[in-house]
């Protein structure tokens, strides 16, 4: 009984004598009646990479395919006109904040890029602005300095880019509060559109 084991990376293709293939199990039995000079086969392991776009309409992925055991893939995260990019997620886990993310293949990965609209922003810049406390769990604070009657949009995304809480106001006052008792704790993303600036933030509910 001969006994094939793949090394990490490959796997077992077949078993060969002279060329030809006399059996395609890792585990060969057989009687012997002359001396034999078998050849253990083996070959790199491919994995599938399957990349998405959350919302659909929010983007394109490119990068996705077929990658060989310990090959570098890079998927790119394109955002759509009114669109940003939020996060690349796998399993509805955060795995990279960048648009071009970048790893080595070890397995089957399926992972979508999440994207969150833009709503009427034309220059994206930092926002004069501070939001707290961090973590947060019953109530979350903007603070904004240059308030006077402005119109501020405030959104919620989940890990995932999924919006979980949405609220147009205009700022009478320089902190504005923001109940987020119902949110479920994890990690979170914070956007503030303020006329022609934006900022987003990351925060923990607990």
């Amino acid at each position: 009984t001969l006994y094939a084991t793949p090394a990490v990376g490959y796997e077992f293709v077949n078993w060969t004598e002279n060329g030809v293939v006399v059996s395609t199990d890792s585990e060969y039995t057989f009687t012997v009646t002359s001396d034999r000079t078998l050849v253990a086969n083996f070959e790199t392991q491919t994995f599938t990479i399957i990349a998405t776009a959350s919302p659909v309409e929010g983007g394109t992925v490119t990068g996705a395919g077929n990658y060989a055991y310990n090959q570098t893939a890079t998927l790119i995260a394109t955002p759509a006109e009114n669109f940003d990019f939020l996060t690349w997620s796998e399993n509805g886990d955060v795995v990279s904040t960048n648009a071009e993310y970048t790893f080595i293949v070890t397995s089957d990965r399926s992972l979508v890029a999440n994207f969150y609209l833009i709503e009427g922003i034309n220059d994206v810049a930092p926002a004069n602005l501070s939001i707290f406390p961090n973590p947060a769990k019953d109530v979350l604070f903007v603070k904004i300095s240059d308030f006077q009657n402005k119109n501020a949009m405030i959104q919620i995304h989940n890990s995932t880019g999924q919006q979980m809480l949405s609220r147009r106001i205009v700022m009478k006052s320089e902190v504005f509060s923001l109940d987020v008792a119902a949110l479920n704790p994890g990690l979170y993303y914070v956007v503030v559109q303020l006329e022609n600036r934006m900022i987003t933030s990351k925060i923990i509910i607990q």
